[in-house]
């Protein structure tokens, strides 16, 4: 049964998770330039857990910052 949707608004809310996350991503890039790292950005995305989005946004918004300060 892989790639059978049983529970449809879970599909929705995957999908959703993953467009934020695509665009935390990309204005992490425009923002960090050349400083951006993919890893890092992964490791914090995933150091968090099960969190919601604006959460997440927010731990996003902090490790940008943390990296513009040169941490």
């Amino acid at each position: 049964m892989a790639g059978i949707a049983l529970w449809p608004g879970r599909m929705v809310s995957y999908g959703v998770g993953e467009l934020e996350i695509v665009t935390l991503r990309r204005r992490a890039e425009v923002q960090l330039g050349q400083r951006f790292d993919v890893k890092g950005f992964h490791g914090c995305v995933l150091a968090h857990g099960a969190i919601t989005l604006p959460m997440l946004r927010e731990a996003v918004t902090h490790w940008i910052a943390e990296k513009h300060s040169g941490r």
